[in-house]
């Protein structure tokens, strides 16, 4: 994802892809999980290969701007 807001987000999306893709099998770590919670920031775990949560952090975003409860 990037911020429609901030042009450099859009310009580092190359960046970022090569980046993650670059990664073989990667694992994130239990202190990353931690640091969100401590942020009070959303975390999903969620895989575009598999489909695994994939619509999770849109859902969330989408619940934000509209407003609604969450599940």
């Amino acid at each position: 994802m990037f911020d429609v807001t901030s042009r450099i987000t859009y310009k580092n999306v190359p960046n970022w892809h090569r980046d993650l893709v670059d990664v073989k099998d990667r694992k994130v770590k239990a202190k990353t999980i931690t640091f969100h919670r401590k942020k009070n920031l959303q975390y999903y775990d969620i895989s575009a290969k598999s489909n695994y949560n994939f619509e999770k952090p849109f859902l969330w975003l989408a619940r934000k701007l509209l407003r609604e409860p969450e599940p």
